[in-house]
């Protein structure tokens, strides 16, 4: 499959769950080929996260089957598309069904990000062996500066 980057999911991602000082720096990057790269790189072990909207998950659910269902119990949509973006070219830029991208994030060696509803929740895995975290955004939420 050919990666088909989604613009609009990954603006929703950054201006909802990356650190407002932060934000701009990910937009730019993430839409220049070279700086890509570079910015991905930091999902592996960089905390660009705003902590208002992280929930760990469960060590019994951090695993393909128990990920899906804490997804769909967010609110995730079983027949939805997930668009991912990774520091793995295989897993960058693709859109999915959910339970493949659920499949595919656990066999990812470095970061990635599941976009499962855009800017309200989303899931990240950083480089191995750590476990994943869910961003979970409620609305409305206050700004912060």
């Amino acid at each position: 499959m050919e990666p088909v980057r989604d613009t609009g999911q990954e603006e929703a991602f950054v201006r909802a769950f990356i650190q407002r000082t932060k934000r701009d720096r990910y937009l730019e990057a993430l839409a220049h080929p070279k700086r890509r790269n570079k910015i991905l790189n930091r999902l592996n072990h960089s905390w660009d996260f705003d902590d208002r909207f992280v929930e760990l998950i469960d060590k019994r659910d951090d695993c393909p089957e128990g990920l899906l269902q804490v997804l769909l119990r967010k609110g995730a949509k079983a027949s939805a598309s997930t668009y991912m973006f990774a520091d793995e070219p295989e897993f960058d830029q693709h859109t999915l069904p959910l339970d493949q991208a659920v499949e595919a994030v656990y066999e990812a060696c470095f970061g990635v990000v599941l976009c499962v509803v855009p800017g309200k929740l989303a899931f990240v895995r950083q480089e191995e062996p750590g476990p994943g975290f869910l961003l979970v955004r409620p609305s409305p939420v206050p700004e912060c500066s």
